[in-house]
């Protein structure tokens, strides 16, 4: 076998793997880039011709080799970059669609929950629908161990913050169901308020009168039943029987809307001395 062919199965031999071929290939052209364009440098510094042809060898390896190195790793950071990208986006759309699923679930649920809360919020009572609405507004300290807390609890619409003692926890209301209480509550405000203002006797105008924040009674006397089961003040005021007269608030959320409705500025709470009632 000549010495051409050896040389060639030796190299053959050698190329196990894309990077070695780079490599070969990159050495290939720098020694025929070497042979062609170095030469007359090399000449030119007056190197004794047995190690000119050696520099001209060395030259074409050492930059073939790096030259082979530097292309192949720009090609695998490429590469990698690519697959990296490539698992990046498909890691993206599989947390988007495990988002889009779980929104979906989470939907489901609220819609299941609200709909059987709707229909057992039909049948509360005020004062398990008053807890619920206080909810809207704040977490609330309840007794733990009354009969409406420990059924809303069960029902999963509200939910335990912090245990304060053996008697009492901190609540807050179930988000689902947030919306549709608060919704509810004022709507049942405004037409209680439209109520009361469409049908207002003299006496319950005074009664507005008192509220008002620049009125001045100067011998105005209101006339009971002041009752709090009395129709219209019951839905929109709470009042106090006192030995010297009665206390008189707005109950959550009536002073706001009776201000936007008549234009006045109320009070929160007011005393009427006895002066000023004629009790029935």
């Amino acid at each position: 076998m000549s010495d051409a062919a050896t040389s060639l199965m030796k190299v053959l031999s050698a190329l196990t793997s894309p990077k070695a071929s780079v490599k070969f290939i990159a050495v290939a052209i720098f020694m025929i880039f070497s042979w062609k364009y170095v030469d007359r440098q090399v000449l030119e510094l007056d190197v004794p011709q047995q190690y000119a042809e050696l520099i001209k060898v060395f030259l074409g390896l050492g930059l073939g080799t790096l030259a082979g190195e530097g292309f192949y790793f720009l090609v695998a950071e490429i590469l990698k970059a690519g697959k990296d990208w490539r698992s990046r986006l498909a890691n993206e759309k599989e947390r988007e669609r495990n988002e889009a699923e779980k929104a979906v679930k989470l939907e489901q649920k609220k819609r299941e929950v609200v709909e059987s809360f709707v229909k057992a919020f039909a049948h509360y009572h005020i004062e398990k629908r008053e807890i619920l609405r206080d909810l809207t507004l704040r977490e609330c300290c309840l007794a733990a161990h009354a009969s409406d807390v420990v059924d809303l609890e069960v029902q999963g619409y509200i939910v335990k913050v912090v245990r304060v003692d053996e008697n009492r926890n901190v609540y807050r209301l179930n988000a689902f169901i947030h919306d549709y209480v608060s919704k509810q509550w004022r709507e049942e405000v405004e037409i209680n308020v439209t109520d009361f203002l469409d049908d207002m006797s003299e006496d319950e105008a005074l009664l507005l009168d008192f509220m008002d924040e620049d009125f001045e009674p100067a011998g105005k006397v209101i006339s009971g039943p002041f009752d709090v089961n009395f129709p219209p003040i019951a839905p929109c005021f709470d009042v106090e029987m006192t030995p010297s007269g009665i206390v008189l608030s707005f109950k959550q959320l009536y002073r706001e809307v009776f201000a936007v409705r008549t234009g006045r500025k109320f009070k929160e709470e007011v005393f009427i001395p006895d002066e000023y009632v004629a009790y029935q």
